[in-house]
């Protein structure tokens, strides 16, 4: 289970803050000795790089087949983790998300220059694992991790980042713990934890929220919608390196707006943006809307005809009936059989019966 954020500090039971580190991932790998599957579990915004790739490196040195699923959250350095599978699963609904590696420091003017240089190497690091690992284009992961970009579970498929999307969830075996009732929280020592961490938890949520309440769509020159998610807030927003979808599917290609810009993708991220030259907008637009009056009057001669079909076919339709009205009442009179309410009371003993009608 790798539940939480991905924590360097070797505490024996971080889950109980929501965190998880490599001594609780090879505990629970050395409590399944007899296992010949690993299947890992995640729901992470991420955490330490080191700790990330340390458990990526575990996990595959178990010699066993790891399969990942993905349930919710795999964020940042969760994504190496994930990427430790033979089988990569993610569930229809859950998120993806690359960037590039962060750090906070400070000191003199040589050694912010020198965590720089280590920085820009965790990050080359990280893009030559992803593009090692799926296959991707280089440059198009690039500018995803540089654009911080959230992907869906079939973008992420596209990608190379998972194998397959899991539709449902499938009920597995998973470890089960004894709770050690000796390290149990005193009502206290739960109130001072939430204290220290509830403000950044939130601030985290309220971020979150606030960088996804819009979804942004452009409508192409032939009527193609490239869906740009919430990964921008505005149109003035779609830079190189801005992802978007065509119909569930990363954009692929050259796609030109209905102001003349070109938009090209590759991998599902914006690699370049053409500007069009005022005349080829001016013509486009008009070659546009002459297309769309051309379709209009397609459609109404289109609709015009299946108005006509619709009124000849409920005419044979009526005729149909009539005749089978007909032809039933044939029949029952030839087989003898009377119509309802036309029975005669039969007669009394003695009496000469009558036949039905």
């Amino acid at each position: 289970m790798v539940y939480g954020y991905i924590s360097p500090y070797q505490d024996n039971d971080p889950g109980v803050w929501g965190e998880v580190n490599l001594k609780s991932i090879q505990n629970q790998i050395t409590s399944q000795p007899e296992a010949d599957t690993l299947i890992v579990h995640i729901n992470s915004g991420g955490g330490d790089v080191s700790e990330g790739f340390a458990i990526h490196d575990v996990l595959k040195a178990t010699g066993k087949k790891i399969i990942t699923q993905i349930e919710g959250m795999c964020a940042s350095i969760a994504t190496v983790i994930a990427l430790a599978g033979d089988e990569r699963y993610m569930t229809t609904n859950s998120e993806f998300m690359i960037h590039c590696p962060m750090m906070w420091g400070g000191g003199t003017a040589e050694d912010l220059k020198n965590q720089s240089d280590e920085l820009q190497k965790i990050e080359e690091k990280v893009l030559d694992f992803y593009v090692t690992k799926t296959g991707s284009d280089r440059e198009a992961i690039q500018a995803m991790m540089k654009a911080e970009t959230w992907l869906t579970s079939e973008q992420a498929k596209a990608l190379g980042f998972i194998t397959d999307v899991m539709a449902t969830m499938k009920a597995v075996a998973t470890l089960n713990r004894k709770t050690d009732m000796s390290k149990q929280m005193t009502s206290e020592e739960f109130d001072k934890k939430w204290d220290e961490k509830s403000d950044s938890f939130f601030q985290k949520i309220m971020a979150l929220i606030k960088g996804r309440a819009k979804m942004i769509t452009l409508t192409t020159a032939d009527g193609t919608i490239l869906d740009f998610g919430d990964a921008v807030e505005d149109e003035s927003q779609i830079v190189v390196g801005s992802t978007a979808t065509v119909d569930g599917s990363p954009a692929e290609g050259e796609y030109v707006l209905t102001d003349g810009r070109t938009l090209i993708f590759s991998a599902g991220a914006v690699t370049e943006i053409v500007e069009a030259e005022e005349e080829e907008t001016v013509d486009s637009l008009k070659a546009e809307l002459a297309e769309k009056d051309a379709k209009i009057a397609e459609l109404e001669a289109a609709k015009a005809t299946a108005d006509e079909a619709l009124a000849t076919m409920k005419t044979e339709v009526g005729k149909l009936q009539d005749e089978f009205k007909t032809f039933k009442a044939t029949m029952k009179s030839d087989l003898g059989i009377e119509e309802p309410g036309t029975r005669e009371t039969p007669p009394k003993d003695g009496e000469v019966r009558k036949p039905f009608k």
